[in-house]
């Protein structure tokens, strides 16, 4: 599902609706969130536990949203 971050204000989004990639990474030793191109992927060390992967995420949230709304602007300009 693609969203327009155009239409509405990133500050009410819920984290559910925004589409997160995740990818379970061998290697990976903490979580890492990356944003880019206005895609979202989320690379998880294995047998990370769901409850650190939501916290981490819902602290995540502020910087996340604006990163989204930094790429909204930067398009609507181009």
């Amino acid at each position: 599902m693609t969203m327009d971050l155009h239409s509405f204000d990133l500050n009410s989004l819920d984290l559910d609706l925004i589409a997160i990639e995740r990818r379970v990474h061998a290697r990976a030793r903490r979580l890492k969130l990356v944003v880019s191109a206005g895609k979202v992927r989320l690379t998880v060390p294995p047998r990370s536990a769901e409850r650190h992967i939501q916290a981490f995420l819902q602290q995540a949230r502020p910087w996340l949203l604006a990163q989204l709304q930094q790429q909204a602007q930067h398009a609507a300009q181009q």
